[in-house]
């Protein structure tokens, strides 16, 4: 099983390095790809599976809920090249017939952290549901 889980996630800053973004999502997801498909023409062993970690963020302004059907909207260069991530795995699934699957997980605690190129750079960092777990442990800890 591979997992393409790599990502530079911070909104903001997918704003003022695009070009890194894009390679680190979008292009590391196609590279993955090519790898399990020569993987499989050198071995050919079918039995590798790959998937594809996408966001909540690809829906965009989409009202919820939001399901398979529908319409991707990007409104970042993160979001746009998690989209171009997925749609990689879509078509190497249907041209190479191997097995790929996309996932989209909903794994911020607000919908509207990181909407824009404005938004502070730290904003993001206590977002996350592990950290807003934590932390309160943490502090509790170093009180004690």
């Amino acid at each position: 099983m591979v997992y393409s889980l790599a990502i530079q996630s911070h909104v903001a800053v997918s704003f003022e390095i695009s070009d890194y973004t894009a390679d680190v999502v979008a292009t590391e997801a196609l590279c993955l790809l090519e790898v399990v498909c020569s993987h499989i023409s050198a071995t050919g062993r079918l039995h590798i599976r790959y998937y594809q970690a996408g966001s909540s963020k690809m829906f965009g302004s989409a009202p919820p809920p939001q399901d398979e059907t529908t319409p991707f909207h990007p409104r970042s260069p993160y979001v746009a090249s998690k989209c171009a991530a997925h749609w990689y795995t879509v078509n190497y699934r249907e041209a190479f017939r191997i097995f790929t699957c996309n996932g989209v997980l909903f794994n911020h605690v607000q919908d509207h952290a990181g909407c824009g190129p404005d938004q502070d750079q730290d904003a993001e960092k206590d977002l996350f549901v592990s950290v807003k777990l934590h932390h309160p442990q943490l502090r509790q800890r170093q009180q004690q």
